[in-house]
This record gives structure tokens, sequence and C-alpha cells, in this order.
């Protein structure tokens, strides 16, 4: 996991080729770069967090399965998007 920009309020971290996450005093988000043109955003506030992520990690099953067992209803830990990320990483 690399540093990738810091600010008093927020961290931008790249945690695979394709995926940053940035965490910030309020919330966790997670960027998914599929292409110039296209890009998949999760926040943790956001109430569609879960069909995000599905989308986010649609080609890992491992990752869905993991996801499938979270029973929260707020959106993800930042410890958690790093978790899904190396399983994710994994499958490539």
């Amino acid at each position: 996991m690399e540093l990738v920009e810091e600010t008093p309020q927020i961290k931008m971290y790249r945690v695979h080729d394709q995926i940053n996450v940035v965490e910030d005093k309020r919330e966790v988000a997670a960027f998914f770069k599929v292409g110039m043109d296209k890009s998949i955003s999760v926040s943790a506030n956001d109430i569609t967090w879960r069909r995000k992520v599905k989308l986010l990690f649609e080609d890992c099953p491992k990752v869905i399965e993991a996801l499938e067992k979270v029973k929260m209803i707020n959106g993800p830990s930042f410890s958690q998007f790093r978790e899904w990320v190396k399983m994710y990483a994994s499958c490539k």
C-alpha cells in the first residue's frame, strides 16, 4: 500500500493498480478506476455500498463470498477495504 497524497483532511492510498482508497476525517471511500472514462466510488455513508462493492470486485469470487458474510448496515471500514483488496490482488 502506497500513500500517494496527504493533506490535513485526507490521506489517499494506492492499494492496487486499479484501486485507490481515500481516508478522511468523516468517512472512508474507495475508487476503482476501470478506464479513463469510468469509475466506481464507494463511501462509508452510502446506503448502496454493498451493491457497489460487489460491482467493484465482481471478478473475484473470494471477495464476494467474504462480502456476503458481512452483517453490518454501515459501510466498510478502511481495514475491511484493505483486506478485500488483498483478496482481490490474489485473484488476479
